[in-house]
């Protein structure tokens, strides 16, 4: 009996303590809240602007005049479907420079001549498919992301065929230059007159059933034949110096932070590129000996620091097979 007595005890004083550590607990919170100002002025949280204060594109918004919007070579009309398809690229270091007004066929304006401030006379070149479209918007942003939307230099794109408006668009939107739009003419796309149609025929189907790599390939030897020779003659390229060339489905691994057109001039560097191996000799079985040729009976466009010692390993009496990959190029 004494036992349950004491338990009783020992638990009636155990609530009370519970009772008066509530009472304290509750004066304490209410005394700080009388005495903690409260700002009744605070601006409500705008879930449309981000933390620079910006607003987010809004559906609602869509058809707006939109003060920040930089008319774009090609376009004509601000497209605001394509604005919010394609992610808008960083607007870090802005263009000093007003970009100049196209009429419409990628080509500037004859009143308003392109200015180039600080920069060089430079552009990117990129031969292209309206098929590789989705290769180059990938291409397109990595040099944008990591390079041009410091110095927002021009895209040209040259096609054997019309390029259609998707393309136009779409890259359009994505470049911080200027785009332009070119048709490469026939006659640098096709044999020239001088070359056997059959024997070039059943030179391709010898090399395809060797499984020569691009043996069969007429394209190929177009591509080739335009990227060695023709590109730099078309019209669109005439105010530029320097190029850089863009493939589809290149990657760029890293942020290049400086200027490489300016770094090609001022250090009086009029090539470069990137990856050299040995050549497939089996696509090249008559190319040396009409170098050989050629050069023997036009010495005065052999320069006097070439660099024979590179490609020949015996003064130049065979080709060793070390060449360059001009699909990262620049000059």
């Amino acid at each position: 009996m004494a036992r349950a007595k004491f338990k009783l005890l020992r638990f009636a004083i155990f609530a009370a303590t519970l009772i008066v550590c509530g009472y304290i607990l509750t004066r304490r919170s209410s005394t700080s809240t009388s005495h903690t100002a409260v700002d009744t002025n605070i601006e409500p949280l705008d879930v449309t602007k981000g933390t620079s204060g910006i607003p987010y594109e809004d559906d609602e918004d869509e058809d707006e005049e939109d003060d920040d919007f930089v008319p774009v070579v090609g376009a004509g009309t601000k497209d605001t479907t394509a604005k919010k398809n394609v992610a808008s690229l960083p607007k870090t270091n802005p263009n000093p420079n007003p970009k100049p007004k196209s009429n419409g066929n990628g080509k500037t304006s004859a009143k308003e001549e392109p200015s180039f401030g600080g920069k060089e006379k430079a552009t990117f070149v990129a031969l292209a498919r309206n098929s590789d479209l989705w290769e180059f918007a990938d291409s397109i942003r990595q040099l944008e992301d990591r390079f041009n939307h410091r110095y927002h230099y021009d895209w040209v794109f040259l096609n054997d065929e019309e390029f259609s408006e998707e393309f136009k668009k779409v890259t359009t939107e994505l470049v911080s230059g200027k785009t332009k739009y070119g048709l490469i003419p026939t006659e640098h796309w096709s044999f020239p007159p001088w070359i056997d149609i059959d024997k070039a025929a059943a030179v391709r189907q010898d090399m395809k059933e060797r499984q020569i790599i691009y043996g069969d390939s007429i394209s190929y030897r177009h591509m080739c034949r335009y990227e060695s020779g023709f590109f730099f003659r078309h019209p669109l390229l005439d105010e530029y110096d320097w190029y850089w060339r863009v493939d589809p489905g290149i990657n760029i691994l890293c942020d290049i932070n400086y200027d490489l057109f300016k770094y090609m001039k001022d250090n009086n560097k009029a090539y470069g590129f990137t990856i050299t191996l040995p050549e497939y000799m089996a696509t090249i079985p008559s190319l040396w000996d009409v170098t050989k040729e050629f050069v023997k009976e036009n010495p005065q466009y052999v320069a006097e620091d070439n660099l024979m010692d590179w490609v020949s390993d015996d003064g130049g009496a065979t080709y060793n097979g070390c060449h360059f990959w001009s699909n990262f190029e620049m000059g």
